[in-house]
């Protein structure tokens, strides 16, 4: 589905940014939007937006 999609958003909670899990949906190079919560700081999403990624928090 990954390779299908025209936009890859990804959404996650700001506990969830910066953390590494055991399985990997895709890379992070290939995520348009990440979706957060306002509790997610400058820190937090910085490394998204370095990529070029689209972020907002809600």
């Amino acid at each position: 589905m990954i390779l299908q999609a025209k936009r890859k958003i990804a959404v996650a909670d700001h506990s969830k940014l910066g953390k590494t899990a055991a399985w990997l949906i895709c890379a992070i190079d290939e995520i348009d939007l990440l979706i957060t919560d306002s509790g997610a700081t400058d820190a937090q999403i910085a490394p998204f937006q370095a990529k070029g990624i689209e972020v907002k928090c809600v």
